[in-house]
């Protein structure tokens, strides 16, 4: 079975033409895939945030924005911080509160903006 592979600019595999033999070709786009694993992993990270929030909600349901912000923070490893600070940079608020109850994304988003500094 037949193997080729497009190059991008900078050097990274875009996608890969997978050939039969019978005339039948199949296409990979890596990149899709790559975006796909990207954004699985984006959600994954604001659950978390979310679930920060719901815990102190529970514990504390008159906590502040302040207060909300400073339990996330704290709760979050500098590693997911830079991720999602990093995802909203490229992708933008909307990006982000697309993966959260509308109850949280103010918040979750808030915070995100204040990791900046």
């Amino acid at each position: 079975m037949p193997f080729s592979s497009n190059r991008s600019v900078n050097g990274n595999i875009s996608n890969s033409v997978i050939s039969t033999g019978d005339g039948a070709n199949f296409t990979v786009n890596h990149n899709a895939t790559s975006q796909s694993s990207e954004g699985a992993q984006l959600r994954q990270d604001l659950q978390k945030l979310e679930t920060l929030l719901k815990q102190l909600e529970g514990n504390n349901p008159q906590a502040s924005l302040e207060d909300k912000r400073m339990y996330v923070t704290a709760g979050t490893p500098k590693s997911v911080r830079d991720r999602l600070l990093a995802a909203l940079t490229s992708g933008g608020k909307a990006a982000i509160s697309e993966f959260l109850d509308n109850a949280y994304a103010r918040v979750v988003v808030a915070t995100i903006e204040g990791w900046r500094s």
